[in-house]
């Protein structure tokens, strides 16, 4: 079945509109969402399993669509725009661990697990249901893809996750 990304995709290809479409693969900025068991366990936990994928940080997807919106040459494209590297959870466990400075554990938890905390916070059935096909690709390594279609437009390579952790570090810290 057609996620509502891919549905929006296909309306608008076909409405015969000129379009860009920007694929962003995975927000770094999710990571904040276990900034709470980070700071209280050393731990994050997601259903994951062993995947990779391309994180990007949304300010980098901002100057992207920036250079789109204002650059020529991307009417009717798709652009899938990825971070400067493919991380496993528990390499953004690793990297976490060092830029922190504590040991930082990725906890692999079941979908259906994560899906009724999902529920428990009063989360609609599509979000749910996007969520956990997102969430199903990455887990299956179909994340797991690097572009370079962002230095190609923007002239400079993305920020890093580590940059990003570098970044946000209070976001993780206790004080």
């Amino acid at each position: 079945m057609k996620n509502f990304h891919g549905k929006a995709e296909d309306y608008l290809s076909d409405s015969g509109l000129t379009y860009t479409s920007v694929r962003p693969n995975f927000y770094m900025q999710n990571m904040l969402h276990s900034a709470a068991s980070i700071i209280a366990e050393n731990r994050f936990y997601l259903p994951m399993r062993d995947g990779s994928t391309g994180l990007i940080d949304v300010a980098d997807v901002a100057e992207f669509i920036a250079e789109v919106l204002t650059g020529e040459g991307h009417d009717n494209k798709i652009h899938y725009i990825t971070g400067p590297e493919i991380l496993s959870f528990t390499e953004m466990a690793t990297q976490m661990s060092e830029v922190f400075g504590r040991e930082i554990s990725y906890v692999d938890v079941p979908s259906q697990a994560f899906c009724d905390e999902l529920r428990k916070w009063g989360t609609g059935d599509w979000y749910v249901a996007a969520v956990t096909d997102l969430f199903e690709l990455i887990a299956s390594n179909d994340g797991a893809k690097k572009t370079d279609t962002f230095t190609e437009v923007c002239g400079h390579a993305p920020r890093s996750f580590r940059e990003f952790l570098e970044i946000h570090k209070a976001a993780f810290s206790k004080s």
